[in-house]
């Protein structure tokens, strides 16, 4: 059967009405995963759009605006979380690059800053940066739920301490150029906001499919996966398929921070799934993070 290309008009997903006790979320990252795409999934899974335009919000970030989009990738219909910059167009992900072994990168510049390579992608643009301190700062401040706030620190954290390690500079000066920051700090807050509504009891992951071939940055290549996605994930299982980078730095933090044991999902009774989507299509396999919630079985609880 010929598929549907026709994408639907945005539409709200159904809301998790009452959230079961006991509730495990699972990523299958059958095509990786980042940070924007697991905003969307969860959304798409259930959590209220306005958990994480709050949270966002709540940041501060000068002319910042996020949207939900309904997208299709192959045959499957979900949800992508778009950032706009009053400084730069929409926001384009890892997954979202034109060419499939041309995907988003991290930077690093000759004073040890480093970001998003979105966000040098003009050069002639004279952004400015935020730099880790600066970010703590930033969540410090906000009025966000302490829930959100901590699991924002944690996932900062980790990512700032991979990138310090592999850049060889100390983790204060990890510098994020100003549209990336920006991106990142919407796609991070908007996860944990996303994952204090759902507050699982227990969180799974498949292994993460790292991609293959080269990163472009604006001081060169760089090996897929990036570096700093390897120390992210060292000691986890990952798996090596796929062009482009389809786990990004952004993604694999949040693996690393909440993800208690990888392989298949356990024995749960399905409650919701989602799919956060990315534009860059993939030859083999829907461009997409699925997310599965599931509550215990009847008599007991999850069941590995």
């Amino acid at each position: 059967m010929k598929p549907n290309n026709k994408v639907p008009v945005d539409s709200e997903p159904a809301m998790l009405d009452d959230l079961p006790p006991g509730l495990h979320l699972h990523f299958d990252t059958f095509s990786g995963i980042a940070g924007d795409m697991t905003v969307a999934a969860l959304v798409d899974a259930g959590v209220p759009e306005k958990i994480v335009r709050d949270a966002v919000d709540a940041m501060k970030l000068p002319g910042l605006t996020i949207a939900f989009r309904d997208r299709r990738t192959h045959s499957l219909v979900g949800k992508s979380f778009c950032v706009t910059s009053g400084k730069d167009e929409t926001r384009v992900s890892a997954h979202e690059k034109d060419h499939p072994q041309v995907p988003t990168g991290t930077i690093v510049s000759p004073g040890g800053s480093i970001g998003d390579s979105d966000g040098m992608a003009h050069d002639g643009h004279a952004h400015g940066h935020r730099d880790y301190g600066e970010i703590r700062e930033m969540l410090n401040r906000a009025e966000l739920p302490p829930e959100t706030r901590e699991l924002a620190h944690k996932i900062f954290q980790v990512l700032a301490c991979a990138e310090a390690k592999i850049h060889g500079v100390d983790v204060d000066r990890v510098t994020f150029h100003e549209v990336g920051a920006d991106d990142s700090i919407a796609d991070i807050v908007g996860m944990a906001a996303a994952l204090t509504f759902l507050a699982p009891a227990s969180i799974s992951a498949s292994p993460p499919v790292l991609g293959t071939g080269l990163v472009e940055t604006a001081h060169g290549w760089l090996p897929v996966p990036a570096p700093a996605t390897v120390e992210l994930l060292r000691g986890l299982p990952v798996g090596t398929g796929g062009e482009g980078e389809l786990t990004t730095p952004t993604g694999a933090a949040l693996l690393a921070t909440v993800a208690e044991r990888f392989g298949p999902p356990p024995d749960m009774k399905i409650v919701s799934q989602g799919f956060g989507v990315g534009d860059h299509p993939l030859a083999d396999r829907p461009n997409a993070l699925r997310v599965l919630l599931g509550a215990p079985l009847l008599g007991g609880g999850i069941h590995d």
